[in-house]
């Protein structure tokens, strides 16, 4: 058994040191995608033994996450890697998953996935969300599969998978035997940016009406009526935190403005991307009017819920 982590990253300084302080324990080797990083985080991987290969994205018309992942895999299986890790850069294993973390992961028979609980930092590095109403409070994802060489990442832009191959038959880690934190949450504010890009791009792709990804992306809009709960030492005690006083924000900024001067400011007019201060204050100053946002009626939305809960009952 090999077990190669596998890393997409961009502009992820302030959450590296966390990722490495306990994907080094677990894996026997990390390989990165730097894609056009303008940040100290390519020199940090390197400096800690990570192969690091750069990915070419000057010609996207959109950001293709599924071609970023195949490439790492390729890289993978080349290293001959067994077994692949496939944490984000702003993602760490719980303190309390380490001990035995090798051992679950060689349980996994060809194809199958350890799938764990996502638990998302929020607003902060001391709570988590923990609120069944959010789809961020409770929910299991696929972060590590043993290989097969026929596996492979189907072609999707954004919200592709996260590992290789089908989703069957999963390994299911009790949350009482180790989570996954994510960071991204626990600084809201370059988090706004983050999703308000993700929208524009999904715009740009075309798949779906503006009305659709408004309604996919206003999980991540704040809410002061959650539940949340102090992180446990057992999950933290032995991590390096993320540097959430670090603000890079400013190339979520650079990247929106170059997609308000190609497409026009009007053409991301629909999207629930104003509530940003400094995005709504552009919009007046471009256009001289407010933005009208294209949203699904408060009825229909609330009919599709309880449509979802029947038929996932």
């Amino acid at each position: 058994m090999k077990i190669i982590a596998l890393l997409p990253f961009k502009n992820e300084a302030w959450s590296l040191p966390s990722y490495l302080s306990t994907v080094t324990k677990v894996a026997d080797e990390i390989i990165a995608l730097n894609d056009s990083s303008t940040d100290a985080g390519p020199q940090l991987l390197r400096e800690s033994g990570v192969t690091v290969l750069d990915f070419a994205s000057n010609a996207e018309k959109v950001v293709d996450m599924s071609a970023r992942r195949q490439t790492l895999l390729d890289a993978g299986r080349k290293a001959g890697g067994t077994h692949f890790i496939w944490l984000d850069a702003d993602e760490t294993f719980s303190a309390d998953f380490i001990s035995h973390a090798r051992d679950t992961i060689a349980l996994l028979t060809p194809g199958q996935k350890l799938t764990m609980r996502w638990v998302n930092a929020w607003k902060d590095t001391t709570h988590y969300l923990d609120d069944k109403k959010s789809p961020f409070g409770y929910i299991w994802k696929d972060f590590v599969v043993c290989d097969t060489p026929d596996a492979s990442f189907s072609n999707q832009f954004l919200s592709e998978a996260r590992t290789e191959g089908q989703h069957d038959t999963p390994l299911v880690l009790a949350e009482e035997k180790g989570v996954v934190l994510h960071w991204q949450f626990a600084r809201w504010d370059v988090t706004e940016y983050k999703q308000a890009r993700y929208r524009c791009h999904e715009l740009i792709e075309g798949t779906r009406s503006a009305r659709r990804i408004n309604n996919t992306y206003s999980i991540t809009l704040d809410s002061t009526s959650l539940s949340t709960k102090v992180l446990p030492e057992l999950w933290v005690h032995t991590i390096t935190l993320p540097d959430t006083e670090t603000n890079d924000v400013n190339w979520y900024v650079v990247d929106i403005q170059k997609l308000f001067q190609t497409y026009s400011i009007e053409f991301f007019e629909p999207l629930q991307i104003w509530h940003i201060k400094d995005l709504h204050q552009l919009f007046l100053k471009k256009t001289g009017r407010e933005p009208k946002v294209a949203m699904f009626p408060k009825w229909l939305i609330y009919l599709n819920k309880i449509k979802n809960k029947i038929l996932h009952a």
